[in-house]
């Protein structure tokens, strides 16, 4: 039988990891991650085209692989401009990564979760990723490429929110990192962010040094399309600054590096006609003006036509004047609706975010609720087995216990009987010893005699006794054990008097009815007379029959003075304890 529940035990133990090791689908390797990954901040469309062809691979692929693939096709992704709805894909990354000791790829995690949450205009939580990625910057000091991009990140979520003092603590350690690897362009990129700070600040001439200094490094390196960029901004500066030849000059050379990039549109066109109408020369600031306002960005529209409505207006020429005011009430409408439906859409596109979310939620939860049935059932059929082999157990240990306290309890008559027949002894040498001194003293024949007689029936009496506790003490002698001899001694109750009473009478031949018979005694007076018999002492009986100790004694009087009535002046030379003791 305990075999074969060790057997049954250890099934239910290797059920649920043979069902866990048989899900397990075969993994394949694959070997162009790495390759795909070098390309992701050079060539961000190749490492994209790479991880896509991929994608079916990824799905058979082990769990590490497939959580790199996820992590670098939702930084290809990004990198490449493409719209990201959720943070499934990065999940997956995050679930196998942020539980490995890796902390490069625990900061990729937390920084690609910071970016997508940025995207998503989620800025605290993605600051908070940010701010959980630099918890690793002590253990990878020497990736300069991802710690400048989490330092930058932070800088441009404070930008965003106006905090130029907190954007340029974060740009102070993305400048250092930047010039510890050696990247120009990112030197570059950091400048003007500073350059954007003192902006923020108001602080026009740092702001525009820091531009000039921007502008020098991507000279260097010919960049034409940041130098365009950084110009144009400049420009915007000096006219703060009211320097408007140098703001002329700046859109001037931005205009003519910028005409071969399609990505500026007419932006440069506002800039130079800001400019031009700086400089007061209206004809020039008109016709880049209207140039800009023919972009299709409707904020460019509206600055280029508010511009056109205060150049009309300080030339005089109001019907122009009231166009232009129609034109930029009319894009002001239009951005104000387009902030409408652009915020009604960004609570549609989060509800279904949700929603998938919530759907993906509810199939894991019916995945996981398969595995924890299973372990759950393998838990009871364990928890069952172990509560059957603890009341076997128990049931074992039970019958130890009451064969040990038989065992006591035997140990205990057999003293008493040793005890009797040492009386016994005792008494036989006494009476022989009185035997002997009978001739040696005729004056005390009488008390030698009564005294021979008193120690025949005394002996006669622990004979018999010895005979009853052989006979009814061993198999009966457990309620007044229980009652009489417990360590903190109880009130007896009825029915236990009954069987004491029983018990006295069969041990003392019909004690109890003899006094009943003879004398007019109560029950209370019959429980007292019993307890005498038992040689009890006041103190007990009190506790016994739930009384005080006088109330004992007084009761005791009684007795004596209901027998003393009956059988005249044999309690003389007697106390009452004696007289029931020799009865």
């Amino acid at each position: 039988m305990r075999q074969r529940i060790l057997h049954y035990a250890l099934l239910c133990l290797i059920a649920p990891a043979a069902f866990v090791g048989c899900t397990r689908r075969a993994s394949e390797p694959l070997p162009a991650l790495p390759q795909a990954e070098a390309l992701i901040y050079t060539h961000p469309d190749s490492a994209l085209r790479l991880l896509e062809r991929l994608s079916s691979s990824a799905a058979r692929a082990g769990r590490e692989d497939r959580a790199t693939w996820c992590l670098l096709m939702t930084h290809a992704l990004y990198k490449n401009y493409r719209p990201i709805a959720d943070d499934s894909l990065l999940n997956i990354a995050a679930d196998y990564f942020l539980r490995r000791n890796d902390p490069h790829r625990k900061a990729e995690v937390l920084y690609l979760k910071g970016i997508l949450h940025d995207t998503w205009n989620r800025k605290e939580e993605a600051i908070r990723y940010f701010l959980q990625a630099l918890e690793y910057h002590p253990q990878i000091p020497d990736d300069y490429r991802l710690l400048q991009r989490i330092y930058t990140g932070i800088a441009n979520i404070y930008l965003y929110r106006d905090n130029g003092q907190q954007a340029e603590l974060y740009l102070q350690e993305a400048y250092r990192i930047a010039e510890l690897s050696g990247d120009k362009e990112y030197m570059a990129n950091i400048l003007a962010l500073y350059a954007r700070c003192h902006s923020i600040q108001k602080d026009w001439e740092n702001a525009a040094s820091r531009y000039e200094e921007a502008i020098a490094i991507v000279r260097e390196l010919g960049d034409t399309l940041f130098i365009c960029n950084y110009s144009a901004e400049l420009s915007t500066i000096y006219l703060r600054m009211k320097e408007y030849d140098l703001a002329l000059e700046a859109a001037k050379t931005a205009f003519d590096l910028g005409r071969k990039y399609p990505i500026f549109g007419n932006h440069l066109y506002l800039h130079l006609g800001d400019a031009y109408m700086a400089t007061q020369q209206t004809d020039s600031a008109v016709y880049y003006l209207e140039r800009a306002a023919e972009t299709d960005n409707i904020h460019a529209q509206r600055t280029a036509y508010n511009s056109l409505y205060q150049l009309y207006q300080t030339k005089s020429d109001y019907p122009a004047a009231l166009r232009a005011m129609q034109q930029l009430l009319s894009r002001t409408d239009s951005i104000h609706n387009m902030q409408r439906r652009q915020a009604i859409e960004q609570i549609a596109a989060q509800y279904n975010v949700e929603k998938v979310v919530n759907e993906k939620n509810q199939v894991q939860m019916k995945k996981d609720g398969v595995i924890v049935v299973i372990l759950s059932g393998s838990l009871v059929t364990i928890c069952i087995l172990g509560l059957l082999l603890y009341l076997f157990w128990r049931r074992s240990r039970r019958k130890e216990q009451a064969l040990q306290k038989q065992e006591k309890q035997l140990k205990e008559y057999l003293a008493r009987i040793r005890t009797n027949d040492m009386l016994i002894r005792q008494n036989e040498a006494q009476i022989e010893s009185l035997l002997a001194n009978h001739q040696s003293s005729l004056q005390q024949q009488a008390m030698t005699e009564s005294s021979l007689r008193q120690l025949r029936a005394e002996t006669a009496k622990l004979r018999q006794r010895e005979y009853r506790l052989y006979t009814e003490l061993i198999p009966e002698g457990h309620v007044l054990h229980n009652v009489l001899t417990a360590s903190k001694p109880r009130p007896i109750k009825e029915n236990e008097w009954i069987e004491i009473i029983k018990i006295v009478d069969r041990l003392y031949h019909g004690f109890t009815s003899g006094l009943s018979h003879r004398m007019n005694l109560t029950s209370q007076e019959i429980h007292i007379c019993c307890l005498i018999k038992l040689n009890q002492s006041v103190a007990r009986m009190a506790d016994l029959l739930s009384i005080n100790a006088p109330s004992v004694s007084r009761e005791k009087l009684r007795i004596k003075e209901k027998l003393k009535a009956v059988l005249g002046d044999v309690f003389e030379e007697k106390t009452l304890d004696s007289w029931i003791q020799e009865s």
